[in-house]
């Protein structure tokens, strides 16, 4: 839908993330760019990542951005991803075929950002795997969502 209101979050998050995108860069010494991605493995599959790096040996590398409130920020700082980041983090390394990402947290004003390593889940990912599937089937055979009346 190109109706949907944004707010106030959103539209910080999408503010934020070219300069936390900048800051990210500058302290690891990589060029992550923003890009759009579709699995080679199953075309169902796609993301739009906040960051992705190409090394000179063709190893993938990826980020997701976020540009949280302060409580969320914190979290982060502890070393540890907010639990409904995660699936979102997993479908990306699913997408890219890559067995890590990294959870970039950034609260809009400090000189640091807070980088956390995520390892993808297997469990997760067959759990995204079946219901993608299932989505795609229903949708394909005019089936709608599941009615809470």
């Amino acid at each position: 839908r190109t109706d949907l209101e944004e707010n106030l979050a959103m539209k910080r998050g999408k503010e934020l993330e070219g300069p936390a995108r900048d800051l990210l860069n500058k302290q690891i010494g990589k060029i992550f760019q923003p890009c759009d991605v579709q699995s080679i493995a199953n075309p169902s599959l796609i993301a739009s990542l906040d960051g992705m790096y190409v090394d000179e040996n063709g190893k993938i590398f990826i980020c997701e951005i976020k540009c949280p409130g302060k409580s969320t920020h914190e979290i982060a700082k502890k070393g540890e991803i907010p639990s409904y980041y995660i699936p979102q983090l997993c479908h990306q390394c699913m997408v890219c075929g890559v067995d890590e990402c990294l959870y970039v947290s950034w609260d809009g004003q400090s000189p640091h950002i807070e980088k956390v390593p995520y390892h993808i889940n297997e469990t997760m990912c067959a759990l995204i795997k079946n219901e993608t599937e299932r989505f795609l089937h229903n949708f394909q055979n005019f089936i709608p969502p599941y009615s809470y009346n």
